[in-house]
């Protein structure tokens, strides 16, 4: 996406794939006020970002429901590299990365409210999350049967 203020409302994504980046929405660096609503994004693989991979000043994800999507690296349903993000009443249902199934934060500020992860699997760390900078905060999330080395729901590098 590029330009200022991109909505994306009730969509669905399915199977779409990327050698590298975001295997359905990649958001680049100039991009503000991102929002993902009401959106379906199912068994969509990239190597970084499987379904969705933020590099913008902010992305807003609400209400959104991620399944079975997959990163070779990092970030099996998102994988944000910049600006303050939001993730809100969200499911993350059974992705995988090596680093963060469910989200890789890389930095900035992330707050997560009222989500569930459930049966996400990070190889290394981090089945729901991984946060490799920045600051995570989480308030009313669910977690169940999440898997990722030690730290199986939230690791930091």
């Amino acid at each position: 996406l590029m330009g200022a203020n991109p909505n994306i409302q009730s969509s669905t994504f399915t199977s779409n794939s990327a050698k590298n980046h975001a295997g359905a929405i990649l958001v680049g660096k100039n991009v503000a006020g991102t929002v993902v609503n009401k959106c379906t994004f199912t068994s969509n693989k990239a190597y970084f970002g499987g379904a969705i991979l933020n590099k913008a000043k902010g992305i807003t994800v609400n209400n959104c429901k991620f399944n079975s999507n997959s990163a070779g690296r990092s970030g099996g349903a998102i994988a944000i590299q910049g600006g303050t993000n939001v993730v809100k009443v969200t499911t993350f249902l059974s992705n995988k990365a090596v680093y963060g199934a469910g989200i890789f934060q890389g930095s900035k500020t992330l707050p997560v409210t009222k989500s569930s992860f459930t049966t996400n699997k990070a190889s290394k760390a981090g089945g729901a999350a991984f946060i490799a900078g920045g600051k995570f905060k989480q308030s009313g999330n669910k977690f169940k049967g999440n898997k990722g080395g030690k730290k199986p729901n939230i690791a930091k590098k």
